[in-house]
């Protein structure tokens, strides 16, 4: 028996489908296999070129083997409900199992489509989440999945090896302006930019608050190993608190005043701290880590 994950192709930049290719990098180095969905106008198809198009993606699955579905595709709630009710004859037929990874949150500004993805969310066996957060926001709206799963951080693979920052007085940030809002320094966002934070010093500002779910420049920050200042606001703060490699704040004038104060003996602990979780982050290891919980709970779901 196999297990299947999928991922949406075709728009290139898209920080939810880069999202998924880090998740199916993960999964490809556990021996998961790819079930590639090209973006198209799904609206052109008839209901059965829509079947016989979905047919031919699952062709190589058989009754037994799993199948991560990335939500959202971006092919739109009809081709979605389709896919999973293909998948559900599997699992109805035999031991096959579902498991939903979620790739980006529902806005809660917009109920109608917020239940909507709950609907396809409850489908699973497993779903995995971006967050501890983000299940609760979830379960607060309907969802009545009992096997979550917990991701944490989008990570960002790189062979880099980092010694300590250097100990700056200075808040660095990846957004223009919210440098100039704080007197920081502006690190140009780039595919050297997790190197390019390290060599400033200081601590990295992740600012505004992300309440459930991080992305690809929040990963960049880190991976740097520089010491964090995040919202008391954002999901992040949890994390950071919890490995003793920064500080969450109410606002930025307190996020300045704290760069501007902190002891040299201070950040190097703190630098420590975020040196080790940074290596973590560079390694792989939170999407790696969810991929092998999500089919460890599935396996227990079918082996008892």
């Amino acid at each position: 028996m196999a297990t299947y994950i999928t991922q949406t192709q075709g728009l290139i930049g898209n920080p939810i489908l880069q999202k998924q290719a880090r998740l199916l990098q993960a999964a490809r180095q556990q021996g998961i296999l790819p079930l590639s969905l090209y973006y198209y106008p799904v609206e052109t198809d008839s209901a059965g070129e829509l079947s016989a198009r979905q047919d031919g993606i699952l062709s190589g699955v058989s009754f037994g083997d799993d199948v991560i579905v990335q939500l959202p595709t971006l092919l739109g709630g009809k081709y979605e409900q389709a896919f999973l009710d293909k998948i559900a004859n599997f699992c109805q037929a035999s031991t096959s199992k579902l498991v939903i990874a979620v790739s980006a949150l529902p806005d809660p500004a917009k109920p109608k489509e917020l239940a909507q993805e709950i609907q396809l969310y409850n489908r699973a066996d497993v779903l995995l989440v971006p967050s501890v957060e983000a299940g609760t926001f979830l379960r607060e709206h309907g969802l009545r999945v009992s096997r979550l799963v917990y991701l944490d951080v989008w990570d960002r693979k790189v062979v880099l090896s980092l010694d300590s920052p250097a100990f700056n007085r200075q808040l660095v940030t990846l957004d223009a302006a919210l440098a100039d809002q704080v007197a920081g320094k502006w690190v140009r966002p780039s595919t050297t930019a997790v190197y390019d934070l390290h060599t400033a010093g200081g601590f990295a500002l992740l600012w505004p608050a992300a309440k459930y779910d991080s992305g690809i420049p929040e990963a960049q920050v880190l991976a740097s190993g520089l010491p964090v200042v995040v919202s008391q606001e954002s999901y992040l703060a949890r994390i950071v608190e919890r490995e003793g490699m920064g500080l969450a704040v109410p606002d930025l004038a307190t996020a300045a005043a704290y760069g501007a104060m902190v002891t040299e003996e201070d950040y190097q602990q703190l630098a420590a701290n975020a040196g080790r979780f940074s290596a973590f982050v560079r390694s792989g290891g939170f999407t790696s880590h969810a991929i092998s919980q999500a089919v460890a709970s599935v396996n227990q779901l079918k082996w008892g």
